[in-house]
């Protein structure tokens, strides 16, 4: 069988007798059998006196290289036995067996494995390791065989500092592979950084990079408080496809554009669904649109009690709609003066104070019309938030339609009837 370390021929423990002179205080060089005193740690010595094991650092020292001193004076012809435990080390060359180690290993140069290699203890590597396969069969396998259900095979990236501060990465992996020029190029990076090292307030961030245009670019930032897709701000799209839909989601980043349920063309064209997106005036910020021409709800709107309203469109206009369906409604009167009504709306002329230009435009102040047509306003006059801050008023000019038309049918009645007289 294989051995690891010095086979049998060379023990791992050397003994040399010293037969000592009277007031001998050290013993060193060659013994009795002209074999010199080595060792590399005077840790991993034994000193026998007359058979009596004597004390390290008590009845004698190591102190001077391959010398044991410090001893008291000794009798002529007193007997040192020195018993010196060599450093196991690892031959320098292959195993093409299997072996396991039930312990822990520690390699400070390089172990070359070509079979399968055991660790049931644990692996310790000074300087970092290297493991390396010819083929594409895995090159690292952890394997668990505890029984418990909740138990599996665990890779702990633990960094042990005795001074834990924010923004400390505590581990990396990189995916590291040759260009087409031979260089190493770091393709993927993971990288878990310490976000807040306060007790009972920890937080961490994972972050994954790619490699983008010959650099590293942050992909995705998993933060304590928030999710942050491409934090560094690169020509980066986002796209999520639902069971249906390549394009469920599409976040343009060269145009700044998001699209929902948008159609394959990555131009932006012919794209069917809703586009937001961030531009001057001179754009505009929501595009909705679909594909065909037909009659189709662009938008539709929906309460607790169903559908109240859509944007419609076909192949020429848009219509907005609101819920008019005779089901919906009751106490319906035909019967009311409008006319009388409508002479107390007071259509006025003025220009908004945020219009630069001062420009005149038609319309009426949302309070005087609410107590004509309430349902034609929203909000309630001087109203203010929980800041002091302004909540304005509006008005649904569309509400003031119905009351337009039964004016006018009021008007032709009567000028039928002057007409008839």
């Amino acid at each position: 069988m294989p051995y690891i370390g010095k086979s049998p021929s060379q023990a791992v423990r050397n003994r040399y007798y010293f037969t000592v002179a009277s007031g001998a205080t050290s013993v060193s060089g060659s013994d009795d059998n002209s074999n010199t005193l080595i060792f590399a740690d005077g840790t991993y010595v034994d000193v026998y006196l007359n058979g009596v094991l004597l004390v390290a650092d008590t009845d004698y020292n190591t102190t001077t290289a391959n010398t044991i001193a410090g001893l008291s004076a000794m009798s002529a012809n007193d007997v040192v036995e020195v018993i010196v435990y060599d450093v196991f080390s690892v031959f320098s060359g292959n195993v093409n067996s299997d072996f396991s180690v039930g312990g822990a290993l520690a390699v400070t140069g390089v172990l070359t494995t070509t079979a399968a290699t055991v660790f049931n203890g644990g692996f310790a590597a000074n300087d970092g390791s290297t493991i390396t396969t010819a083929d594409n069969s895995d090159t690292l396998t952890l394997i668990s065989t505890d029984a418990d259900a909740t138990i599996g095979p665990n890779l702990n990236l633990y960094r042990n500092s005795s001074s834990p501060a924010d923004d400390d990465q505590l581990g990396r992996i990189d995916v590291v592979g040759k260009n087409d020029a031979g260089q190493d190029v770091d393709y993927v990076r993971i990288v878990n950084v310490i976000r807040d090292a306060s007790d009972g307030a920890e937080g961490g961030r994972l972050a994954i990079n790619t490699i983008t245009n010959g650099a590293i670019f942050s992909r995705l930032n998993i933060e304590p408080s928030e999710t942050i897709f491409n934090d560094e701000s690169t020509d980066v799209d986002f796209r999520v496809e639902s069971n249906g839909h390549t394009d469920a989601v599409f976040v343009d980043a060269g145009q700044d554009r998001v699209f929902f349920f948008a159609s394959d063309t990555p131009d932006g064209t012919n794209r069917g669904g809703a586009m937001f997106q961030a531009s001057t005036n001179e754009r505009a910020n929501l595009h909705l649109s679909c594909t065909g021409t037909a009659d189709n709800s662009l938008i539709v709107f929906n309460n607790g009690n169903g559908t109240v309203g859509t944007v419609r469109v076909n192949g020429s206009a848009t219509a907005f709609n609101t819920s008019s369906d005779y089901r919906l409604k009751e106490n319906v009167d035909y019967s009311w003066d409008a006319t009388a009504r409508l002479k107390q709306l007071k259509p006025a002329r003025f220009n908004f104070i945020a219009d630069d230009t001062n420009t005149l435009v038609d319309g009426f102040l949302a309070h005087e019309v609410s107590s004509i047509v309430p349902e034609a306003i929203s909000g309630v006059k001087d109203a203010v938030d929980k800041d002091g801050k302004p909540e304005y008023q509006g008005i649904d000019q569309s509400k003031l339609v119905p009351l337009l038309v039964k004016t006018i049918q009021e008007l032709e009645v009567r000028i039928k009837a002057l007409e008839d007289a």
